[in-house]
């Protein structure tokens, strides 16, 4: 089963994993620029920022995207003492 699953490259990082006490989604030091994962992260919010667009966003902006991507489907999921950052500017709503 692991070789199986090794050709799909290495897991990604529950998003659960990234919440803090009080609700706040913070990147940790592991954090590893993934733009297909932010992609698919944007999506799940309905907001959009297409795989050309976010290749041109600096990691910085990567990672505000995936923080506020990440607990905008965590809080819309019951999950409502997680901390919902504003939408950054580079990120569109909603999609088209």
């Amino acid at each position: 089963m692991q070789d199986a699953l090794a050709e799909y490259g290495p897991a990604v990082t529950e998003p659960e994993e990234f919440v803090e006490d009080g609700g706040v989604i913070r990147i940790g030091p592991d954090w590893k620029r993934d733009n297909d994962v932010t992609f698919m992260r944007l999506l799940m919010t309905a907001a959009h920022a297409d795989e050309a667009e976010i290749a041109t966003w600096s990691d910085e902006q990567c990672q505000q995207a995936d923080v506020w991507a990440i607990a905008a489907s965590l809080n819309a999921s019951d999950n409502d003492d997680i901390v919902v950052p504003p939408m950054p500017a580079h990120v569109r709503w909603p999609a088209h």
